[in-house]
């Protein structure tokens, strides 16, 4: 058996960009299945920790949803597509729209 997932990881190791001649389907092909594998091996306390450090915007944007109850009440609600006014209605204390508005890229 061990022999086996030191095969696993000679393989995977061994897997770069040129392997793809350039062609990027079969790259995109290729880290998707990487991210599936990732999924299914990974621990929910592994996940939660990239999000916290391997993804901080996405955590902190998360963390601010939960404190303002926005993820609470807009479950409650059914989740689904939901207006920035709705939104707004779910939270409390009730913030500004511009807290939950996707920001404008600068120029």
């Amino acid at each position: 058996m061990r022999s086996q997932i030191l095969e696993t990881i000679a393989a995977l190791d061994a897997i770069n960009p040129e392997a793809f001649g350039g062609t990027e389907v079969e790259r995109l092909q290729v880290r998707a299945a990487a991210r599936r594998l990732l999924a299914r091996l990974e621990t929910p306390y592994e996940r939660a920790w990239g999000f916290c450090f391997e993804h901080p915007v996405v955590f902190a944007a998360l963390q601010i949803c939960i404190n303002v109850g926005l993820w609470k009440s807009w479950t409650s609600a059914g989740g689904g597509e939901k207006s920035i006014h709705e939104l707004v209605e779910f939270t409390t204390p009730t913030v500004d729209t511009n807290l939950l508005r996707k920001p404008t890229p600068p120029c």
